[in-house]
C-alpha cells in the first residue's frame, strides 16, 4: 500500500464502503483509522469517503462525532440519514452543514425536531425523507409544505405518518407554493391498522391543496380527494401514479381527471374493498380507446364481481396489448380480516371462471404479464 500512489489508494478504500456507512471502528471508513499511520493519514485526505453517513439509532452525545465526520468530507455533497432522538446538538451539526445536504433522511420522534427542520434552509438538497415514529403522531400539513419551500432544488421527496392530528399552528394554513423541480412526491403509508393508512392517505389529499408542482412525473400513495383540482392548477407530466379512491356517494368514482394524464405509464388504482362491476378504469378503457394511450402498467386493487365476467378486461388487455404495448396488468385482491379458511374461499368466489381464465393466457402467451388473484396467489 506504501507504494502506491495516493489516488490509488484512496479509490482501494472507496470501493471498501457499504452503502451506508456508520460512525462504527470496524467498519469503513472508521475502520482505516485504526490500522496505521499510512491508513489514517490516506483516509483524511480522501474527503469522499466522508459524505455517506447513516446512524440507527442516533446515540447519547454523538454530536462530537457527527460534526468531525461532515467535516472530514470538506466542500463535498452530502448523503444523511439519522434514526431516532436528534438532540440540539445534532440539530446544530446538520444545520450548520445544510448547504452541502444533497439527500437527507430523518426518522423524528418530536414536533421541536421537526420545527427546527423547518428553520432550516437546504439550497442544494435533492432529495428528502421524513418519517414520524409514533402511532398516530403529531406531523402537520404546515411542516411538510414549509421543509419542501427551504429545498427550492428537491427533485424527490417522501413524507411517511404525517397525520393533522395537532399542529403547532393550528390556526393558519401554508402558503401556497410552487415547486417547479420536483419530479417525485410520495406519501408513504405506516404498516399500521387500515384505519390509520386512510386518515395517512387522507391527509395526503388535503396538501395537495397547497401545492403546485408543473415538474411532477411520480406520485404516489395518494387519495383522489381534491386531486382533480392540482391537477388543473400543475399540469404535470405525470408518468406514474398510485392513487387510492373512495365511493362518492355510493359505488360512483369520478374519473374525469383521467384525461389529463395522458403520459401515464405506470398506473396503481388502489380501490381498497370495493366489490363490483364494472370496475372502473377498466370500463372507460373498454369505452374509449384513447384513454390513457401510454399506459404500460396498469394495477388495480378491488374486488371484482363475476357476474358479468371479465370480459372488459380481456378486451382491454388484448386491445391495448397489441395497439399501446400493455405489459403487465394486476388485479389484486385486498387482503381483509378473516380468519385463514374464510379468506380463501373469498378469494375463489372472485376467481375467473374457466374460460376467462384460457383466453387471459392467451394475453400471457402474446407478451402481456397478468397476475389476478391476492398478492401471494395468482389464479392464470
Amino acid at each position: 500500500m506504501a507504494r502506491l500512489p495516493v489516488e490509488i489508494s484512496s479509490e482501494i478504500f472507496m470501493q471498501c464502503l457499504a452503502s451506508l456507512p456508520l460512525p462504527k471502528g470496524g467498519i469503513a471508513p472508521m475502520l482505516f483509522l485504526g490500522v496505521c499511520r499510512l491508513w489514517n493519514d490516506i483516509a483524511l485526505s480522501t474527503p469522499a469517503l466522508w459524505t455517506i453517513h447513516s446512524t440507527t439509532p442516533t446515540p447519547s452525545g454523538f454530536g462530537p462525532l457527527f460534526e468531525t465526520w461532515l467535516s472530514r468530507a470538506r466542500s463535498l455533497p452530502l448523503s444523511v440519514s439519522l434514526d431516532g432522538h436528534i438532540s440540539a446538538e445534532v440539530s446544530a451539526v446538520l444545520k450548520k452543514h445544510a448547504p452541502q445536504l444533497r439527500v437527507l433522511e430523518l426518522v423524528l420522534e418530536s414536533p421541536k425536531q421537526r420545527e427546527e427542520m423547518i428553520a432550516t434552509s437546504f439550497p442544494a438538497l435533492e432529495i428528502l425523507s421524513i418519517q414520524d415514529t409514533r402511532r398516530g403522531g403529531n406531523s402537520f400539513l404546515w411542516g411538510c409544505v414549509e421543509i419542501m419551500r427551504a429545498a427550492p432544488a428537491l427533485r424527490d421527496c417522501e413524507f411517511t405518518s404525517m397525520m393533522e392530528e395537532q399542529s403547532i399552528r393550528p390556526y393558519e394554513d401554508p402558503l401556497h407554493l410552487t415547486h417547479s423541480s420536483l419530479r417525485q412526491l410520495r406519501f408513504g403509508r405506516p404498516k399500521d391498522d387500515g384505519e390509520s393508512r386512510d386518515r395517512d392517505l387522507r391527509n395526503s389529499a388535503k396538501l395537495l391543496n397547497f401545492l403546485t408542482l408543473p415538474a411532477l412525473e411520480i406520485l404516489l400513495d395518494i387519495s383522489n380527494a381534491h386531486f382533480l383540482s392540482f391537477l388543473g392548477r400543475s399540469s404535470p407530466p405525470l408518468q406514474s401514479l398510485h392513487i387510492k379512491m373512495y365511493p362518492d356517494g355510493g359505488v360512483e368514482f369520478k374519473l374525469d381527471w383521467l384525461q389529463l394524464v395522458p403520459g401515464l405509464v405506470c398506473f396503481t388504482l388502489d380501490l381498497d374493498n370495493f366489490v363490483g362491476y364494472p370496475i372502473p378504469v377498466l370500463d372507460r378503457m373498454a369505452r374509449d380507446d384513447n384513454l390513457l394511450p401510454n399506459l404500460h402498467h396498469l394495477t388495480i386493487t378491488c374486488w371484482p364481481a363475476l357476474d358479468e365476467g371479465y370480459k372488459d378486461l380481456i378486451r382491454v388487455i388484448t386491445s391495448r396489448g397489441r395497439r399501446t404495448g400493455l405489459e403487465s396488468f394486476q388485479l389484486i385482491f385486498p387482503f381483509i380480516s378473516l380468519g385463514p379458511g374464510e379468506y380463501l374461499r373469498e378469494c375463489a368466489e372472485h376467481k375467473p371462471h374457466n374460460e376467462d381464465i384460457d383466453s387471459l393466457q392467451l394475453c400471457v402467451e402474446k407478451g402481456t404479464r397478468i397476475h389476478i388473484g391476492p398478492e401471494w396467489k395468482n389464479y392464470i
